[in-house]
């Protein structure tokens, strides 16, 4: 697998260039599936901090959204019969809440799919409108994105994943005294919870940059 995280689509500082150079290599390297621990887009110019106008490309979130999904890269990688790959199906439960449900695929092609959350410029469109952005774009793009944040709790969410438990989690805050001590106080967390039933375990973590 591969992480990538921090993106920020719709900034004037964003490099999508950047990003599909990354997600592109990362397929010839061998991922199998990428995790995005949040702030996929900026966040809409009408919220943030003060000037935040200033920053962004678009004023409006659907323009964002816009943009966001047709930068995205959509990348295919080979199947090994070998080693067949996971991949998740979105539907809707009779309430239209998201479902997804794990594909075995054998062989040939298969989209590389990334599991991510929200971020917390992604929450500042949710306080606004009640909306969230990666669960949006990954409704529009559900070959490639596969959201794992929940209704309660947007800035965290787990998969398992080639039998590696995954946890999302996208922090609040600056980075401290140190980068080390604020890493190590979520790995112990995750350590404390015990979700993974056994599993090793992968923490990622967005927004220590």
């Amino acid at each position: 697998y591969a992480d990538i995280s921090d993106t920020h689509y719709g900034s004037w500082h964003d490099l999508p260039e950047i990003v599909s150079v990354a997600v592109n290599d990362a397929a010839k390297a061998g991922a199998r599936r990428l995790f995005h621990p949040g702030d996929f887009e900026e966040g809409p110019g009408s919220g943030g901090y003060r000037g935040h106008q200033n920053d962004v490309r678009f004023i409006s979130a659907d323009d964002i959204e816009d943009y966001t999904a047709v930068k995205w890269p959509k990348v295919d990688i080979d199947v090994d019969p070998k080693w067949p790959l996971v991949i998740t199906n979105l539907s809707f439960d009779e309430k239209g809440a998201l479902v997804y449900e794990d594909v075995l695929v054998k062989s040939g092609k298969a989209p590389l799919q990334c599991s991510n959350i929200d971020g917390n410029h992604d929450l500042w469109e949710f306080l606004m409108t009640g909306r969230s952005p990666s669960r949006s774009l990954s409704l529009r793009l559900p070959k490639y994105l596969h959201y794992i944040g929940t209704r309660q709790i947007h800035a965290s969410g787990s998969y398992v994943f080639d039998g590696v438990f995954h946890r999302l989690t996208h922090p609040k805050g600056g980075i401290g005294y140190t980068l080390s001590i604020k890493v190590q106080k979520h790995l112990d967390a995750e350590t404390r919870e015990k979700e993974n039933n056994g599993k090793p375990v992968a923490v990622h973590l967005g927004h220590l940059h």
